[in-house]
Parts: C-alpha cells; structure tokens; sequence
C-alpha cells in the first residue's frame, strides 16, 4: 500500500485477497475432510452429493462457519460503498476471531483447523498464505471483535435477490 492512507482501491483489493486466501483454505480443509469421509464411510459419488453432505452432514458441520464467512465478505465486498480502514479492519478482525477464537467462544472450526494442521500440507500452505494475507490488512485494538461483528452485520445486511422481488 502507499505511504498515506490507504485507498479504497487498495482497501478493496486487500480484502479481494483475504476472499482468495479464504476460498484456499476452504478448498485445502474440505478436500482433507472429504478424503476423511470416505475413507471412514465410503466414497461420496458425486459433486452433487459432496455438496448435500457438506451443507447437512455432522461430518462437516466444524467448515460451515468458513463457509459463512467467505459469503458474508464477498456479499460486503459487492457493496457499492468504499471499503475504508473500518471495514477492512472488521474484515480482518472477524476472521481472526473465526480462526482463533477466544476462551468460551465456538471454536469448532478452529479445532478442525487445528487437527488438519498436523497433517495435511496443502491446508498448512494455504493457512499460511491466509495469514500473510490478514497482515496486510489495518488492525483494531484488541478485543473489538464484538463491535467489528455488529458493524460488519449492519453494514451488509442481506439484500432481497433481483429475481425474488415481488
């Protein structure tokens, strides 16, 4: 980024890249779970199926919030609005609670993260160039992960799709 404060444009592409490096780790831990599926329960057929069982199957149940959160960040980043440091911050600060949550938070997907760390390489690249990626992107001050949430949630509200107004 240049020497002032960042652009928009800058902004945007930083948390473009965090989107990328989500969708990395998401495709390395699924593929590393999927393969875990079927080795305890048998071949899963087709992409159709795959897709069943990682939306409904306990199995999966622990990649679901990374599934969530991928959407929720592509759906603010096709917001008409600047990305300013605020939101480029909450981007940041949101993931790394989902990553690393604190004591008494969900920690599912974190614990599932975590086992595949131990052994699954292609997960510990893309963990890796996702964390590369969050260190580019503004920080706030520690424990403003409440605050980014809601901000983040109020900024991008769902919006009706075009196809289902009435």
């Amino acid at each position: 980024m240049s020497g002032g404060p960042p652009s928009d444009t800058e902004l945007r592409s930083a948390v473009q890249a965090l989107t990328g490096a989500l969708i990395e780790l998401h495709r390395a831990a699924m593929n590393a779970a999927t393969a875990a599926f079927e080795q305890e329960r048998g071949a899963v057929g087709t992409r159709l199926r795959l897709l069943e069982l990682l939306m409904n199957d306990p199995f999966f149940a622990w990649l679901r919030p990374l599934s969530g959160l991928m959407a929720a960040i592509d759906e603010g980043l096709d917001d008409p609005e600047p990305v300013d440091h605020t939101v480029a911050a909450d981007a940041r600060a949101i993931v790394e609670h989902l990553l690393d949550p604190p004591e008494g938070a969900a920690r599912e997907l974190a614990d599932g993260l975590a086992a595949l760390l131990q052994r699954e390489a292609d997960v510990v690249l893309a963990a890796g160039a996702l964390r590369k990626v969050l260190a580019r992107l503004p920080r706030h001050p520690p424990g403003s992960h409440p605050e980014a949430h809601a901000r983040w949630h109020a900024r991008h509200r769902p919006r009706p799709h075009p196809r289902r107004q009435a």
